[in-house]
């Protein structure tokens, strides 16, 4: 639905605009200088681009960190009889990661 409202508020904006006959270009208009240059905005953008490092980490932790935990586990309480492990190591990474 996100589409509908973005076009039907430009749809808004472009009234706007042309009520205020200004001598600016549109988009110039719609996103001045002074607000993207501002120290709020600026923030903003900073807690955004943490947000995506985190969020890479956290792919990173899901992808490696619990396979090598499980690995880990695998290779430590194996079945304990010699042969192959109780469960597989993909197994363990998923039952560790909702775990977590």
């Amino acid at each position: 639905m996100w589409p509908v409202y973005l076009l039907i508020t430009l749809a808004i904006c472009v009234v706007v605009y042309r009520r205020q006959e200004r001598q600016t270009f549109f988009w110039r208009w719609l996103f001045p200088k002074s607000i993207d240059l501002h120290a709020s905005n600026m923030v903003d953008l900073k807690v955004f681009l943490l947000d995506r490092a985190c969020a890479a980490l956290e792919l990173f932790n899901l992808v490696v960190l619990s396979s090598f935990v499980a690995l880990t586990i695998v290779d430590t309480f194996g079945s304990g009889d010699g042969g192959a492990s109780p469960l597989p190591p993909v197994v363990i990474a998923i039952l560790f990661y909702c775990w977590l």
